[in-house]
C-alpha cells in the first residue's frame, strides 16, 4: 500500500513538473510576441506573393492499355520468386519503349515544338501556346549559338516589329524576311490569333521572348518531365503523365506520344505482314516457273510417246497420292519458314521474319516480344550508358527471348518432321503400286504428279498471299488508348492552402528557433526552474525588477508588488526559525551587480516595519555600497571596530528610514579585509549585536570573487544567496549546489532577484508571494495589455484545472 502511495505521489509530482515546464516555456517565448507577429506577417505575405506570382504547374495524364498475354495470373508471384516461371516482363518493356527517346523525338517532330513563345509581364514571364500566340517565327536554319536562348520581339504601335537576335536588332513588318548571318527569318501573324484584338489591346508595346529549341535540348526537357508507370501490379494499364506550366501543350504531347506508340505497334505488325508478302511473292515466282516447265514437259512427253492421257487406274493412283503430296508440300514450306527464322536468330541485329497467317500464333507472339526488346535495345544505345545495369537486364531478356524462340521452333520443327515422316511412309504404299504400271505410263504419271504438287503449292501460296494482304490492310495495334490526355483546372503547384500552412509553420518555428538558439548560447540564469534543477538549495522568494533608482523599494504603507515580495521572504524566513533564536543572516551572491545590497537593505527594512529591531551591516569591506548616498552615514564602521579604533556604540547609527532600522557602515577600506574578518573581534561584534537587536543582516562580498563571505558564514545562523535573472552565470549554480551539499553555509537559501515583471503573475513558472494574492495593490501597477491579460486569465484557469 505504501509503495502504491509513493508511486502516486511521484506521478503527481511528475505531472506538476510537466505542467510547470509547459507554462515556463510558454511565458519564456510569449514575452517576444512581437517577433512571432512580425514573422507571421512576413511569412503570410510571402505565401500570398508566392501563390499569386509563382508559375502554376499542372499534371496532365493519359492511360494506355497494353495487351500482355504473359501477365501472370494471381497466385504465381511465389513461383516467380522461386525462379520456376520467368517472363520477359512485357509491361515493363512497354514502359521503356513508350518512354524511349526515339518515341519522344518522333512525337516532338510531329508537334513542331521547335519554337517557344513567352509573354513578358511586370513580374513574371509566361509561356504562350496555340491561339494565345499573336505571331509565328519562321526560319530555314540557324547557327548553334542562337538555340536555347531567349530573343526579344517588340511590337510598336505603328505596326513595326523590332526583333533582337544575337545582339543585333532588326526592324521589320509582318511577312518581311530578314537575315541574321546566313539565316533567313520571317515573322508572320498566327492564324488562330485575332490580330484586331492584338492591335487594339495592351499587347502592343509589350515584349515577347522567342526561344529556338534545339532537338537534343527539347528532347531532354520532355524526357525528364514525362513519366510512365503501371496503375497497379495486377493491371496492364499504363499511366502516362507530365508536369508542365502549359497544360494544353502537355495534353498535345501525351496524345501524340500515344499515337506514335500505337503506330509503332501497327508498323511492327505491318512489317511482319510485308516480309511475309515479299517472301510469298518470291516463292510464287519460283513455283510458277517450275509449274510452267512441268506443264511444258508433260506436253512434250505426250507428243513424243504418242500418249493422249493416263489410264483410269493411273488416275486413281494419282488421286490417292495427291493429298499426301499436298500435305508434304505444305510441311516443306513451313520447314523453310522455320529455317528462315532460325537464320534470322543467328544475326546480331534481329530481323523480323515472315509468317504464314495465324498458323503459329505462339511463335508469332514470341517473335513480337523479341522485336520489342530489340527496339528497346536501340533506344538504350542512344540514352543509357554501357555500364548501366539496365543494359545487363535487357541483354539477359533478349537472350531469354531468343532461347524461348529456339525452343519453340525446335519443338515445332520436330513435330513437322514427324508428320513428314508419317506422310512419307503412307505414300510408300502408293508408290509400290505405281511401280507396277507400265514404264511409259509410269513416267507420265510421275510428271503429272509433280505438276499437281506444284499446282497445289501455287494455290496454297496464293491463298496465303491474300490472307497476308488482308492482314496488312487491316493491321491494328494490340494496345489502345483508354483515356485521352486530360488535366484538372487546379494546379498541383502551388497548392495555396499548403503554402499558408507552411507560412504558419515558418511564422512560428523561425522565431522559436531563434529564441531557442538565443537561450542555448545564453550562459545566464533566466528562470527559476534552472535554479531548482542545478543549485539544489531551496528558493525562499523572488523579487521583481524595481522601477525606482533608489535602493529603498519597501515603504511602510506601500502596496506595490515588490513590497509584498519582501514580506513573503520575511514570512518564509520566519518559518525557517529566523527572528526568534536565530537572528543573524548573511546575504551574498556570486558576482557584483546581482542586487545583494538591494535585497539586504529592503529585507532589513521589511523586518523593521514589522516592529523588529533590525540592524544591517555593510560588511563588504572591499567595495561598500550599502550606506553610500545616505545623509547620516557614519564615518566610523566595521573596519575601525575590528582594529580597535572605535567602540561598539560608536559604529552603530540610526538609518533615518525607519525608527527600528539601524546601520553599521564598513568604515575606511582596509588593505587586508580577510585578515580582519578572521580576528576574534568579529565574533565579539556579532555576539553583541545578537544581544541588542532582534534581526542582524550582513551584506557580505560576492562569494564567487573572494572568500570573505565564507569566513563570515561561521558566525551566522542563516545564509541567503542572491541569484539575479539574466545576470548570474549558470556556471555559478553548481557552486551553490556544492556549498549547499557540503553545508559550508548554515541554512542556505536562495532569493531570485530582478525578474522581468512583464511576464505576469506566473513569470517563468513561479508565483510571487507563494499564494498571497496581489489584487489589493494592483492599482499601483502599470496596466497590462489586453493580450497579456487574456493569457494570464487563461493560465489561471489552466492551473485550477
Amino acid at each position: 500500500m505504501s509503495e502504491q502511495h509513493s508511486e502516486s505521489i511521484y506521478n503527481i509530482q511528475e505531472q506538476q513538473e510537466e505542467e510547470l515546464n509547459i507554462r515556463e516555456l510558454f511565458f519564456r517565448y510569449i514575452r517576444y510576441w512581437y517577433l512571432f507577429v512580425f514573422a507571421f506577417v512576413i511569412a503570410f505575405l510571402g505565401a500570398y506573393l508566392y501563390n499569386r506570382y509563382s508559375t502554376s504547374i499542372y499534371l496532365v495524364s493519359s492511360k494506355v492499355l497494353v495487351q500482355d498475354s504473359k501477365k501472370s495470373p494471381p497466385g504465381t508471384e511465389i513461383l516467380k520468386e522461386l525462379d520456376i516461371f520467368k517472363d520477359a516482363g512485357i509491361v515493363e518493356n512497354e514502359i521503356e519503349i513508350i518512354h524511349s527517346r526515339p518515341v519522344i523525338s518522333k512525337a516532338l517532330e510531329n508537334l513542331n515544338f521547335n519554337v517557344s513563345y513567352f509573354g513578358v509581364g511586370d513580374i513574371k514571364t509566361s509561356e504562350l501556346y496555340r491561339e494565345k500566340i499573336p505571331f509565328r517565327v519562321l526560319y530555314d536554319s540557324l547557327p548553334a549559338e542562337l538555340y536555347n536562348i531567349p530573343h526579344k520581339v517588340y511590337f510598336e504601335k505603328n505596326g513595326e516589329i523590332r526583333f533582337t537576335i544575337n545582339e543585333e536588332t532588326k526592324t521589320v513588318r509582318y511577312n518581311e524576311t530578314f537575315k541574321i548571318g546566313y539565316s533567313q527569318i520571317k515573322v508572320v501573324p498566327n492564324v488562330g490569333f485575332d490580330q484586331n484584338l492584338f492591335l487594339n489591346d495592351d499587347k502592343i508595346d509589350r515584349i515577347y521572348l522567342v526561344v529556338f529549341n534545339s532537338k537534343p535540348y527539347l528532347e531532354e526537357g520532355f524526357y525528364e518531365d514525362f513519366k510512365v508507370v503501371t496503375v497497379n501490379k495486377m493491371a496492364t494499364v499504363l499511366d502516362l503523365s507530365i508536369k508542365t506550366d502549359v497544360p494544353e501543350k502537355g495534353k498535345d504531347f501525351l496524345n501524340e506520344i500515344t499515337k506514335v506508340y500505337i503506330q509503332k505497334g501497327v508498323d511492327q505488325k505491318s512489317e511482319m505482314a510485308s516480309h511475309t508478302l515479299d517472301f510469298i511473292k518470291e516463292r510464287l515466282t519460283y513455283v510458277l516457273g517450275d509449274l510452267t516447265n512441268i506443264e511444258s514437259e508433260v506436253e512434250q512427253y505426250k507428243i513424243k510417246r504418242g500418249i493422249a492421257d493416263i489410264s483410269e487406274e493411273s488416275r486413281l493412283l494419282l488421286e490417292g497420292v495427291q493429298e499426301y503430296d499436298k500435305e508434304l508440300s505444305k510441311i516443306s514450306m513451313e520447314l523453310e519458314f522455320i529455317n528462315q527464322i532460325d537464320k534470322n536468330l543467328s544475326l546480331q541485329d534481329f530481323k523480323t521474319p515472315p509468317f504464314l497467317g495465324n498458323d503459329n500464333p505462339s511463335l508469332q507472339k514470341l517473335i513480337g516480344d523479341l522485336y520489342n526488346l530489340e527496339s528497346l535495345k536501340i533506344s538504350y544505345h542512344n540514352t543509357v550508358k554501357k555500364e548501366n545495369p539496365l543494359n545487363t537486364i535487357l541483354k539477359e531478356q533478349i537472350e531469354t527471348a531468343r532461347e524461348n524462340i529456339k525452343k519453340n521452333i525446335s519443338s515445332l520443327k520436330e513435330s513437322l518432321e514427324i508428320n513428314q515422316q508419317q506422310l512419307t511412309n503412307k505414300l510408300a504404299n502408293y508408290e509400290k503400286n505405281i511401280e507396277k504400271i507400265p514404264t511409259i505410263e509410269r513416267d507420265l504419271l510421275g510428271i503429272e504428279r509433280q505438276k499437281l504438287i506444284k499446282e497445289n503449292l501455287y494455290l496454297y501460296l496464293l491463298q496465303k498471299q491474300e490472307e497476308s494482304a488482308i492482314a496488312l490492310a487491316a493491321t491494328v495495334s494490340d494496345n489502345k488508348v483508354i483515356e485521352p490526355a486530360y488535366y484538372s483546372d487546379k494546379p498541383i503547384k502551388p497548392i495555396k492552402y499548403l503554402s499558408y500552412l507552411l507560412a504558419l509553420f515558418v511564422g512560428f518555428s523561425l522565431p522559436a528557433f531563434f529564441l531557442y538558439l538565443k537561450e542555448l548560447f545564453n550562459d545566464k540564469v533566466v528562470s527559476k526552474s534552472i535554479i531548482e534543477k542545478n543549485a539544489k538549495a531551496p528558493i525562499i522568494g523572488v523579487v521583481g525588477q524595481s522601477d525606482i533608482d533608489s535602493n529603498i523599494a519597501v515603504h511602510t504603507k506601500a502596496k506595490s508588488a515588490i513590497s509584498e515580495e519582501f514580506r513573503s521572504i520575511r514570512t518564509n524566513l520566519q518559518f525557517m526559525g529566523v527572528g526568534v533564536k536565530e537572528k543573524v543572516m548573511l546575504v551574498t551572491s556570486s558576482i557584483s551587480g546581482e542586487g545583494k545590497t538591494f535585497v539586504s537593505l529592503n529585507m532589513a527594512l521589511t523586518f523593521a516595519i514589522s516592529g523588529k529591531k533590525t540592524v544591517v551591516l555593510e560588511m563588504d569591506l572591499r567595495k561598500p555600497k550599502l550606506t553610500k548616498g545616505l545623509e547620516n552615514r557614519n564615518n566610523l564602521g566595521i573596519s575601525n571596530y575590528l582594529i580597535g579604533l572605535a567602540s561598539f556604540d560608536e559604529i552603530i547609527s540610526k538609518s533615518g528610514i525607519n525608527e527600528h532600522l539601524y546601520m553599521i557602515s564598513s568604515g575606511p577600506i582596509p588593505p587586508n579585509p580577510a585578515e580582519l574578518l578572521m580576528s576574534d573581534k568579529l565574533k565579539e561584534l556579532i555576539a553583541n549585536l545578537k544581544e541588542k537587536f532582534d534581526i542582524v543582516i550582513i551584506d557580505s562580498p560576492p562569494i564567487g570573487l573572494v572568500t570573505d563571505s565564507l569566513i563570515i558564514a561561521e558566525h551566522v545562523d542563516a545564509s541567503i544567496y542572491i541569484v539575479r535573472q539574466s545576470r548570474t552565470p549558470k556556471l555559478y549554480l553548481f557552486s551553490i549546489a556544492d556549498i549547499y551539499n557540503q553545508n559550508k553555509m548554515k541554512k542556505l537559501s536562495i532569493v531570485f532577484n530582478g525578474i522581468d515583471r512583464k511576464l505576469g503573475n506566473y513569470g517563468y513558472g513561479y508565483g510571487y508571494g507563494y499564494g498571497y494574492g496581489y489584487g489589493y495593490y494592483m492599482e499601483e501597477e502599470k496596466k497590462k495589455s489586453a493580450f497579456l491579460k487574456f493569457f494570464s486569465s487563461f493560465l489561471l484557469k489552466f492551473k485550477k484545472h
